[in-house]
């Protein structure tokens, strides 16, 4: 009789352990959860965006070539030429990493203010929903600039070069911050007046400005 209540209780106690095993054990073997962050609207292939750029100078640089005795002079000088640059753009997404399109928008210059119309292109890195609310991309900006001031007018280029980190800010807040190098080429139209050695029509005049920009992007839709 003994060895029955013996049994009894032995049987007792391993299925009271199985149980304690199947209903406690499984929680310290389950895994954790992954969440994916949608940094791309995968519904459209175009997305519109607003934004601008803040310009730090490094330096301006002059080329003045005179065709009469094919002579070029060129000589560097120190600029203020501190200003930003206010506006809209389009992309269409080519895949999840690459996109291409344009902007356009004022730059407020010391000097003069400008058009830019600029091709744009982005290659971000990664899935277009990764794991983490960021994710790095590489740009190149290139256009003409279209120079306005009350002088005169004049037409030139710029080309961007940088990186950034799009940041999904909120639910569908998607954020570009960028840095990057810039160079604007002007070429400014000469004046014929005044006593000058050749006259103004014989001089080619370029105007270089390297600078660093700092910009951030907001994107619509």
């Amino acid at each position: 009789m003994k060895k029955f209540w013996f049994f009894l209780v032995l049987m007792t106690m391993c299925v009271t352990m199985a149980d304690a095993q199947r209903y406690f054990i499984p929680k310290y073997k389950r895994k954790k959860e992954v969440r994916e962050y949608t940094l791309d609207n995968m519904d459209r292939k175009w997305s519109l965006y607003v934004g601008g750029y803040y310009s730090m100078p490094l330096g301006l640089q002059y080329r003045v070539h005179s065709s009469v005795n094919d002579y070029t002079l060129h000589y560097n000088e120190s600029t203020s030429l501190l200003g930003g640059i206010a506006h809209v753009g389009a992309t269409y997404k080519l895949n999840d990493n690459l996109h291409i399109g344009m902007e356009t928008g004022y730059a407020f210059h010391e000097k003069a203010g400008a058009i830019p119309l600029n091709a744009v292109a982005r290659y971000y890195y990664g899935p277009a929903k990764p794991k983490s609310r960021g994710r790095l991309f590489n740009y190149v900006n290139v256009g003409p600039q279209f120079f306005m001031s009350n002088s005169s007018k004049s037409v030139g280029a710029a080309l961007s070069v940088g990186g950034g980190i799009r940041v999904l800010i909120a639910k569908s807040m998607r954020t570009d911050l960028h840095l990057g190098y810039s160079l604007c080429l002007r070429r400014p139209t000469l004046a014929d007046d005044g006593k000058y050695d050749v006259p103004a029509k014989n001089i080619n005049f370029k105007e270089f400005t390297h600078a660093i920009q700092l910009g951030m992007n907001i994107v619509i839709f």
